[in-house]
This record gives C-alpha cells, structure tokens and sequence, in this order.
C-alpha cells in the first residue's frame, strides 16, 4: 500500500497534465500554466522556497522555457533562410523546419525545464538524472518527429507534458524512487 501510493505521487502529475489539456482543450498558451500549476502544487511541500512563491515560480520557470523554446523557432528559420541563401546543396526547407521544431520542442524547452526546476526544487545531480533526463529528450525527439510524419493524429504536446512531468516527478522523488525500487 506505501509504495502505491509512492508510485501515484510520481504519476499523479503526469495524469492531471493529461486530463486538464484533454478536457479543457486549451489554447497552447496556457499550456505552461497548466504545467506550471500542476508541478508547483501536487509538489507543495518540496519547494526550496515557500509553498506559494514556489507554485509562483514553477509557473515562471514553465513560460519562461516555453517562451525561450518558442522564439528558438524564429532564430532557426533565421538560420535556415541563411543556410538555403549561402549553399548550392538541395537541403530540404520542410526537413530544416521539422528539424528546427524538435530542436526547440525536445532539446531546449525540456533541458531549460530541468534547468530552471533546479532553483526551485532540490533535484540531485546523479548518474539517474542524468538517465532521465537523456531519456526524456530522446522520447521527445521521437514524439515530436512522429508527430511531425503524421501530423494530426495525436496530441504530441501532450505527450510533452506528460513525459516532462513524469521526468521531474521522477527527479524530485529520487530518495522515494530508490525506497520504491
């Protein structure tokens, strides 16, 4: 019975990011509010800081790496249109965009997330995280590129969410993880 309950703690995240966006079908948006929301209260009493002021900056650390992941997109079609203006080569301006899109939406929103969730939860630099953290990337890599082949089958921001919620879980609870397992 503990170690359901252990277990529930590490995946309720990653439920309620699900459910919200699923039921709600909010705007992208408000996706990092969600998230934000979700990690900073079902985490209440693991903030470096005061509860509230600890929610307050899950929701900051959340917009702040949507944003940067967001405006990344800008920089590399900045990048492409001078790639494609300065080669003789045939590169694909569909393949530099969908590369650009899992780049900014596996590679740096995720890393800056883990990054900024730093400050405000303790988070242990282990040979675990860093499994964690690799592996997250390379499940977002995959869903983002699967999402780019068959475009509207599934919701592959969902599964961003739910995969990086999981993932921080995961982090934040390593002490309970080891007890677990």
């Amino acid at each position: 019975m503990k170690n359901s309950k252990k277990i529930l703690k590490i995946l309720l995240p990653s439920i309620l990011c699900a459910v919200v966006i699923y039921i709600t079908d909010m705007s992208i948006e408000y996706y990092p509010l969600s998230f934000g929301l979700i990690i900073g209260f079902v985490n209440w009493n693991f903030h470096k800081y005061k509860p509230l002021i600890g929610v307050s900056l899950s929701v900051l650390a959340s917009y702040i790496s949507f944003s940067i992941a967001y405006f990344s997109l800008g920089i590399f079609g900045y990048t492409r249109d001078m790639i494609l203006a300065n080669t003789d080569y045939a590169i694909s301006d569909d393949l530099i965009g969908t590369l650009a899109f899992i780049i900014s939406t596996s590679v740096i929103a995720p890393l800056l997330v883990f990054y900024l969730y730093r400050f405000i939860f303790t988070i242990q630099k282990t040979t675990f995280s860093k499994v964690i953290i690799l592996i997250s990337i390379v499940l977002l890599g995959l869903i983002q590129y699967g999402a780019s082949v068959f475009y509207e089958t599934f919701n592959s921001y969902l599964l961003w969410q739910v995969i990086m919620a999981l993932a921080i879980q995961l982090l934040i609870n390593q002490k309970i993880n080891k007890k677990v397992l």
